[in-house]
């Protein structure tokens, strides 16, 4: 169990909170057939960066503008989708109910638009646990990535770093908490299957979980 001053949970979203690979692959695999008439096949080890990263990844040749066509036609195809796929991971709730019960704060940073971010919370009915969510356009004009999202929460919210901590399944997310000096734990149930062996150092304190009980046990809920 870490500190019982922690007061603020910054969660990342997909791969820690909710499973939502199926329909992500599904959508990304038939836009790829719409435009490109190609078929392709994907794992989920590939969710989490930015959509601009993940095409890259797939088509790493791709042309700017076709880019931009997969990443227009894969909102659109994404959001009338209603997410029939996506779910909390077993014991999320739970786990929201305790932390909210003893009075701590919870955010969330993600990578996804803040308009599938909001209907995926709603429709899996935990937004109104969330103090503050933090996406790419939270800010007009502005397209933040983690590690601006991390910091727009902590400054606009005043966080003491030294009662907070951010969760995720992504190695990159933990190296940026590092860099900020933030406790972090990494999921070890998410996307990431272990494919950035980062050793960090202990000061701040990074930690590892197997599965959602271990989030609560860390946090003492």
């Amino acid at each position: 169990m870490i500190s019982k001053s922690i007061r603020n949970i910054l969660f990342d979203l997909d791969g820690t909170l909710i499973d939502s690979a199926p329909d992500i692959i599904n959508c990304i695999e038939q836009v790829y057939f719409n435009v490109l008439d190609k078929k392709i096949i994907l794992s989920p080890s590939i969710i989490g960066p930015p959509l601009k990263e993940i095409i890259d990844s797939i088509t790493p040749t791709i042309k700017n503008k076709k880019k931009d066509i997969l990443i227009k036609e894969f909102r659109l195809y994404y959001d009338k989708s209603g997410y029939p796929k996506t779910k909390l991971y077993p014991g999320i709730l739970n786990l929201f109910n305790k932390i909210k019960g003893i009075g701590l704060n919870i955010f969330i940073i993600t990578n996804k638009p803040s308009k599938s971010t909001k209907k995926i919370l709603k429709k899996l009915g935990i937004i109104d646990y969330c103090k503050d969510i933090a996406t790419p356009d939270t800010l007009m004009g502005i397209n933040m990535d983690k590690n601006k999202m991390l910091n727009h929460i902590i400054n606009k919210w005043d966080l003491d770093k030294n009662k907070s901590i951010l969760i995720s399944d992504s190695y990159d997310d933990i190296i940026i908490a590092q860099k900020n000096l933030l406790p972090s734990a990494i999921v070890l149930y998410g996307y990431n299957n272990n494919k950035n062996i980062y050793k960090p150092s202990s000061n701040p304190p990074v930690y590892f979980l197997k599965c959602v009980k271990e989030i609560s046990d860390l946090l003492g809920v």
